[in-house]
């Protein structure tokens, strides 16, 4: 398979080659989403009629050994679904969706598992990615499978600098926490390149409360260490006549014990192994008026999970492998047609295998889309519109829309948006080949969104910069999902079917600040979401609306921070209401509602070519109780030191 596959991705590269006799990128620098030029990243370009959340890590302040779900957590108001402390499965739920709902993106190629559709965030360290993006509500047109929920872009970008930067960081923290970094970047105005080493570990013996047990005694956590080691390296060139390349190379391994859950009696010995290669190339030319893109990657994704009945027992009472192999290849055109319009077009194919010990034999599957889009954008109006059409032997998804506007009442200050999409997600390689259990002639899922949202913020036209910055978004969303793929009981095993229909709709509130005088700058940020998911009807019969599983009402986050001279300190609040774990709304497993506290402080000096940053974190001040996943015990108050030494040479001006 890998010789097929190889051969496949090489194919996907020459026919367009072959046809267009050209080749383009995209481009090497972020681009303003409100000034988007013509050679834009695709999924960028069509994102104005559209909420757009930048994660700024300076804000955030993160100790180094948190997982990228945990600092977007601080940024918005999102659900994440965590398996109990560090190291432990983490993914993440947007508008009330499951987390095989919301797609996870690296320089746009999706990276969820294609057994399960969920993406670990926990084998993501912010450190990894210059540009974080989160798109609430994605279109199925736009990005393919899967974005119910919305899309989490990750991305590396480049300065184009003549210089070289060593970055280098180490980490110690409670319950046996302990971790490092390495990055390594630099280059000149032709070529760059960035290299990141990370390195995680921690023993994770934390105490808790279990609930379940009579007079909710205090255990400690046992068997629940991981390690995690990872590698990425990018690097991009400017060759002559417009042609570009950029390539990205991305290996990361964990191993991770499992603790037994709470009101268990007896020990766990369960433990699993990931490890992924992720390799892209981007290879292009660009004209004035035009760009030709075409992409390529391969995944490599290996897990492997074993019980045992007791530590000193010779052999695995279960041993579960899975591989797969993931090749993707895209190519569009995009051309300004006038003053006023663009358009694009393009293709793109997916080549999958997976060897897996429940699926009995190795499976391959294969998909081809078409898409194209067209953008209008005159004064103050801005519109587009893109389509999207799904070809594979095994379902037929409907053909996929997206229709935005965006008008500027106050240009600089005031923006409304309105955007209706459709939105679809192919059932995942266990849905349909586990066995026992698997359904092969699974429909996808299917449904449709609206989004209506406004923007204020203070106008930065001026010639300086202002002592005073405000943002406030607020957005109105309703999605539809028909036909959601639920596991549900059977003749002796579980098995998927389409069952349900789903209607999530809410309004999300985002408001940020800055005010700056002489050496002090304070800085503010809220967020609130109010999310219904409400099983419409199940196997055709209507239900009473109850709300999803796991699925809080009331979510909300703040940020509160002060930098004085080299002296920094932040407050971050973020709070999480009450969840039913169970479709009849059983009392008995409703989850509390729970708040979070985090408390940084620190310093950063600079002196020539050194700089030297020291952090003090603590999480959990107030030390709450709580669960996100029923059964799953998470650590309380825990502190964290961090230290960060930089070194740069042959500083020059920006390009």
């Amino acid at each position: 398979m890998k010789k097929a596959g190889l051969f496949f991705l090489v194919f996907s590269f020459l026919l367009p080659a072959q046809v267009f006799h050209v080749l383009a990128s995209e481009p090497d620098t972020l681009v303003n989403i409100a000034g988007v030029r013509v050679y834009a990243r695709r999924s960028l370009y069509y994102q104005e009629d559209k909420k757009v959340i930048a994660c700024d890590s300076a804000l955030v302040l993160p100790t180094g050994l948190e997982s990228l779900g945990e600092v977007l957590q601080r940024m918005a108001p999102v659900n994440l679904m965590q398996y109990g402390g560090g190291g432990s499965l983490v993914s993440l739920s947007l508008r009330g969706s499951s987390s095989a709902q919301t797609q996870v993106n690296w320089n746009g190629f999706p990276i969820n598992s294609l057994t399960s559709g969920i993406a670990d965030l926990s084998q993501l360290s912010a450190g990894m990615f210059e540009e974080i993006l989160l798109i609430p509500g994605a279109s199925g047109s736009l990005y393919g499978s899967g974005t119910f929920g919305g899309v989490l872009n990750l991305d590396n970008r480049f300065v184009w600098e003549k210089r070289f930067v060593t970055t280098a960081g180490l980490d110690a923290g409670s319950f046996g926490t302990r971790g490092g970094t390495v990055v390594l970047e630099g280059g000149t105005e032709k070529v760059q390149s960035k290299s990141g080493f990370f390195l995680q570990q921690a023993i994770n013996d934390f105490p808790y409360r279990d609930d379940y047990k009579p007079g909710t005694p205090e255990e400690t956590s046992l068997h629940n260490c991981f390690h995690y080691a990872g590698f990425i390296e990018t690097v991009s060139f400017r060759l002559s006549h417009g042609i570009s390349l950029q390539a990205g190379f991305w290996y990361q391994k964990k191993r991770k014990e499992i603790p037994a859950v709470m009101g268990s009696y007896q020990p766990n010995f369960q433990e699993q192994r990931d490890s992924s290669m992720r390799v892209y190339l981007i290879l292009g030319k660009r004209w004035q008026r035009s760009v030709l893109t075409l992409r390529g990657a391969w995944f490599l994704d290996n897990m492997w999970f074993t019980d045992k009945t007791s530590i000193d027992a010779p052999a695995y009472s279960l041993d579960s492998r899975f591989r797969t192999n993931h090749f993707m290849s895209d190519v569009y055109y995009r051309r300004r047609a006038g003053k006023h319009w663009t358009l694009d077009g393009g293709v793109a194919s997916s080549a999958t295998a997976a060897t897996v010990t429940a699926y009995g034999s190795t499976i391959h599957d294969y998909s081809i889309d078409l898409f194209a889009g067209t953008r209008y954008r005159h004064h103050r109006w801005t519109g587009s519109l893109t389509v999207r059409q799904n070809f594979n032997p095994a379902s037929h998804p409907l053909p996929q829309a997206d229709a935005g506007i965006r008008y500027a009442l106050r240009p600089g200050r005031t923006f409304l948006r309105f955007n209706v999409s459709t939105k679809y997600r192919l059932p995942t390689l266990n849905d349909k080949y586990w066995s026992p259990g698997g359904n092969p002639v699974l429909l996808p899922e299917h449904g449709w969104g609206i989004t209506a949202g406004l923007d204020l913020q203070t106008d930065h036209s001026g010639t300086g910069p202002s002592p005073r910055t405000l943002r406030w978004q607020t957005d109105l969303f309703s999605n539809v999902l028909n036909d959601q793929i639920r596991w549900i009981p059977g003749e002796g095993y579980w098995q998927p079917e389409n069952v349900d229909k789903v209607w999530t709709y809410g309004v999300e509130n985002n408001l940020q600040g800055t005010w700056k005088k002489k050496y002090l700058t304070v800085t503010c940020q809220l967020n609130y979401d109010f999310t219904i998911s409400a099983v419409l009807a199940e196997n055709g019969l209507k239900q009473a609306h109850h709300q999803n599983t796991y699925i809080p009402v009331h979510t909300a986050s703040g940020i509160f921070r002060l930098d004085y001279r080299f002296l920094y300190t932040g407050i971050y609040e973020s709070f999480t209401g009450a969840r039913f774990t169970t479709p009849d709304h059983d009392p008995l497993y409703r989850l509390d509602p729970y708040a979070l506290t985090d408390l940084v402080a620190g310093g950063r000096k600079t002196k020539g070519s050194w700089g030297v940053d020291l952090r003090f974190t603590i999480r959990n001040l107030f030390n709450t109780h709580y669960q996100v996943i029923r059964s799953y015990p998470m650590p309380g108050r825990a502190y964290f030191l961090k230290a960060r030494v930089t070194f740069k040479t042959n500083k020059s001006h920006h390009k």
